[in-house]
């Protein structure tokens, strides 16, 4: 036993061999025996370790299903105790009534000769807050016994994300399908992997039909590929190839894309076939019309180098007069050099003419080797009309947003600036034009905390959500601090999203709210005070129990705003007790019943003092429910279990525990041993059980006290 890292295996097997020897009486002399019993006892304590410490919840079960032993990982996962599990609850206990027939089934057949139970499965633990969670079990019959030991581990997680890997691939799926383009993934010798539903509708066959085949079977209807095949010329190229393909009346534009493992080698690619038949069709429209001038209701001339109109139909009579163009003589000015401009460089030239009220394009499209150049026009006056309305909208929108009261900025989705308002050089400082192509992120704006926390927003912005408000302190120009809250919205600015983010300097709120807090925390101490000064057998006794309430609820994980909100009425709990005469509170002796109905009137006292000051939590609620128990025996309200707001629960236990451990006129200290078995031998039945827990363990575990 020299040995201190045995596995849990071998000083199993230790342990059977000493027992063996022991049962065989075999050694020879009691000194021998003894040796043997210590090193059975060191092998137990050494298991005992092993159990307690291992790295998943384990547990031994009896024949009777009661646990009898319980380690540290099974209380977490269970929330119960070992005291209060080991030889009390049984395993059912911890089961929901779905999987409880099956797994007594296996219990029993585990222990039965000749009948298999399985030694690994899932099933569905409810722990103490009623909450359930998906269990991987470990279990088998301890050697010799009819106990069995069993293992678990929490995979609720885990298969949580298998649900959600599930979803997103159904949602995949429904979205590849709902593809209007036929789609199909294809490995590197052309075999068809995968495709989506508009592939299959298009060639009427079934997915089990086109799987496995080379695409240009399923295509073409070919045992080879056809001349001027994309995915040929890809394999190649190694990049996007494409053609145009006529299937029966449709025509159809191929692309194929190429997919690379990660050293840049060939393994599939993607086969996308979109119908451009109405395309086509009206492409070859436009080609047929532009084969007759004459009938286009836009002006068309065709012109010589030497500046002779050899050309133009009806519509072009009001530009060629325009142009002071007379018959029969070269065309002269700006728009001859024109076309000897476009002839020269052998390139479209375009233009914008006014005639009248109208706004003209033309275009100047050279044909050299002939030596003319053909000139269209087009009518694009309400489309100047609507990029002037556009224009004057866009700097409407300017003005309202450089001389908006708030912070308006752009960024980018990786924190670089790309616009902002004159608010936000005022907030920040700095220059728009110093900020524009920064990265906030990079910047000394922000604190490092508050850098991750931007990061943060961003990625919700990457989502497509908005933030926000969300506040933080920043970094001036001139080094000064200010506090600002921020909301930001992803947008869609020509085709890019972007955040626009919208600042407010909240720092003389913030101010003012601190300066407000402070008057109300005097205000606070100011009453606790009065409360001591008419008491002064219990001073110091608000400020103790809301040193333990707070202490508690921060155990109890609960909000920021509650833990405040607990400690202001906790200070002033006992602001109702004003109204008691001095000789009663001070009284040395048993109050007769007249006057402990007046002590008890005090909580609807502090009400009605406390209900109509604001501050932002129930603190008059809360003090009104401070004396009412669980089990409707407290006062005033006879309140049961949830009828009590839990900041009274809290304060109840509190209070008890520290007017038990303190000295009052009618008895001397009881100490905390006293008062902390107060509240565990009525926990469920005066005091909250949750609450009860927590206070025995801060001062039991994390060795709480009271602060001078």
């Amino acid at each position: 036993m020299k040995d201190e890292n045995k596995t849990k295996a071998e000083l199993l097997k230790e342990l059977k061999t000493i027992r063996k020897e022991l049962g065989k009486g075999s050694f020879k002399n009691f000194t021998e025996r003894k040796q043997a019993e210590k090193a059975l006892a060191e092998s137990e304590e050494k298991y005992r370790t092993v159990f307690k410490n291992t790295g998943t919840a384990t547990v031994i079960i009896k024949e009777n299903m009661t646990i009898s032993l319980a380690n540290t990982r099974f209380e977490t996962l269970s929330g119960y105790t070992k005291e209060e599990i080991e030889n009390k609850m049984k395993w059912t206990d911890f089961v929901i009534p779905e999987d409880l027939e099956k797994m007594k089934k296996y219990h029993i057949a585990r222990r039965k000769t000749g009948e298999k139970a399985p030694t690994e499965y899932e099933f569905r633990l409810i722990d103490r807050k009623g909450n359930i969670k998906d269990i991987f079990l470990k279990i088998g019959i301890i050697p010799n016994t009819k106990k069995s030991i069993a293992s678990l581990m929490d995979i609720t997680e885990w298969k949580q994300a298998e649900e959600e890997i599930k979803s997103a691939a159904v949602e995949w799926q429904t979205t590849f399908d709902a593809m209007n383009d036929a789609i199909c993934l294809i490995d590197n010798n052309g075999i068809l992997l995968q495709c989506n539903q508009s592939y299959i509708n298009l060639f009427g066959k079934t997915k089990t039909e086109i799987l496995g085949k080379h695409c240009w079977e399923v295509v073409h209807g070919t045992n080879k590929s056809i001349d001027g095949c994309p995915f040929v010329k890809l394999k190649k190229s190694l990049q996007r190839e494409s053609m145009l393909l006529l299937i029966d009346d449709k025509w159809f534009n191929v692309v194929v894309d190429p997919i690379f493992d990660a050293n840049n080698n060939l393994i599939k690619a993607v086969h996308i076939m979109t119908d451009i038949t109405e395309w086509k069709k009206a492409t070859e429209e436009i080609e047929k019309f532009s084969k007759f001038p004459a009938e286009n209701p836009n002006p068309v001339l065709r012109i010589s180098k030497d500046g002779t109109v050899l050309f133009h139909n009806h519509p072009s009579e009001t530009l060629l007069k325009h142009w002071h163009y007379k018959e029969g003589k070269p065309l002269q000015d700006r728009w001859f050099q024109s076309v000897l401009d476009a002839l020269r460089d052998d390139d479209i030239k375009t233009t914008e003419t006014e005639i009248g009220d109208k706004v003209i394009s033309l275009t100047f499209a050279p044909i050299v080797e002939k030596d003319f150049v053909n000139v269209y026009g087009l009518d694009i006056t309400n489309r100047k009309l609507t990029e002037k309305q556009i224009k004057e909208s866009e700097e409407r929108l300017k003005i309202l947003f450089d001389y908006a009261p708030d912070a308006y900025y752009i960024s980018d989705l990786k924190g670089n600036f790309v616009d902002g308002n004159k608010a936000a050089e005022r907030v920040i400082g700095f220059k728009r034009e110093e900020l524009i192509r920064g990265n906030f992120l990079k910047s000394k704006l922000l604190s490092l905390a508050d850098i991750a926390k931007a990061a943060k927003l961003l990625v919700k912005n990457l989502r497509g959500q908005p933030t926000g408000p969300d506040e933080f302190v920043l970094n001036r120009k001139d080094n000064s601090k200010i506090t600002i809250e921020i909301s930001t919205y992803p947008v869609k600015i020509k085709g890019k999203t972007l955040v626009l983010g919208i600042a407010r300097d909240i720092t003389e709120r913030k101010q003012a709210e601190e300066r407000l807090k402070k008057s109300l925390e005097a205000s606070i101490n100011t009453m606790s005070k009065i409360v001591e000064i008419k008491d002064p057998y219990t001073a110091g006794h608000q400020q103790r129990v809301s040193q333990l309430t707070t202490a508690i609820a921060k155990e109890l994980n609960l909000s920021q705003d509650k833990i405040e909100g607990i400690r202001v009425a906790s200070l002033i709990h006992d602001i109702g007790k004003i109204s008691i005469p001095t000789e009663i509170l001070s009284k040395s002796i048993t109050l007769t019943n007249i006057e402990f109905a007046l002590i008890k009137e005090h909580s609807k006292i502090g009400y009605d003092i406390l209900k109509s000051i604001d501050f932002s939590y129930p603190v008059a609620n809360i003090v009104l429910q401070h004396h009412e128990k669980v089990n409707g025996s407290g006062y005033p309200g006879g309140l049961k279990r949830d009828e009590i707001l839990l900041e009274a629960k809290i304060i109840c236990v509190a209070d008890v525990v520290e007017a038990m451990s303190s000295h009052r006129p009618y008895r001397p200290a009881l100490g905390f041993d006293a008062a902390l078995e107060e509240i565990s031998q009525n926990r469920g039945i005066l005091y909250d059980p949750e609450v009860v827990d927590v206070c025995i363990k801060l001062f039991k575990e994390k060795k709480f006290k009271f602060k001078p």
